[in-house]
């Protein structure tokens, strides 16, 4: 059992890997015979530093190791241990931006913006007023008093977008943005939901008027 975290990568020894689980067998058409494909671990949460971490599995056999990462991790809130589904490519990271001063004007909308499980999820589109779009990066910003909290976006094409706006004459091809915000990775509080998005020496921002509440 191999439990990835941002920073570390532990590994765990499986003793009990013979479990019969004759549901899987026929669940996959299994020869009958092959029923002892279960398992069962326990890990020592003292191991365990960081706030969550990704489960994966490396089988050996006689083709040899065989590593596979799966959509589970482990969250470790508040003494509580939960699992959960969660893709490492489309969630949202903490960046260490030194945020520019926002000089420039920016359009900007979000198509999404809601609370689903362990997760915020915000998808949209944005770009500085007068520039095209190739190059440029957005960012989610949660701010809490004086603090900032900077996430990354993934980039979404949207040819609508450069569609809708024909007399500014830009192509804003690459406006779109979504954004999969882990929610364990904030303290408790009240954030405002702010973008920021820059290209170059360019950078604009606005926060809007839409709060998230962290309680746990």
């Amino acid at each position: 059992m191999v439990l990835r975290s941002e920073k570390t990568t532990l590994v765990f020894d499986i003793e009990n890997d013979k479990i019969s689980r004759p549901d899987v067998t026929k669940a996959f058409y299994i020869d009958s015979n092959l029923t002892a494909l279960g398992y069962e671990i326990y890990i020592p949460l003292y191991r365990l530093k960081e706030d969550s971490y990704q489960l994966g599995v490396v089988i050996t056999d006689e083709t040899g190791k065989n590593y596979s990462i799966t959509t589970k991790a482990i969250i470790l809130l508040n003494d509580s241990i939960n699992i959960i589904e969660q893709e490492p490519s489309k969630t949202a990271s903490v960046v260490p931006l030194t945020i520019k001063q926002p000089v420039n004007k920016i359009t900007w909308y979000f198509d999404l913006s809601v609370r689903s499980g362990w997760f915020y999820r915000i998808n949209g589109w944005a770009f500085i007023n007068g520039t095209n779009t190739d190059l440029q990066k957005a960012y989610i910003l949660l701010r809490k008093g004086e603090k900032v909290v900077v996430f990354d976006t993934r980039m979404q094409v949207r040819k609508d977008i450069t569609a809708a706006f024909p007399k500014f004459r830009q192509d804003l091809d690459s406006s779109g943005f979504m954004s999969s915000i882990p929610l364990w990775k904030l303290e408790k509080g009240r954030y405002r939901i702010g973008l920021y998005v820059e290209k170059g020496n360019m950078a604009g921002s606005v926060y809007t008027d839409k709060f998230l509440d962290i309680s746990q």
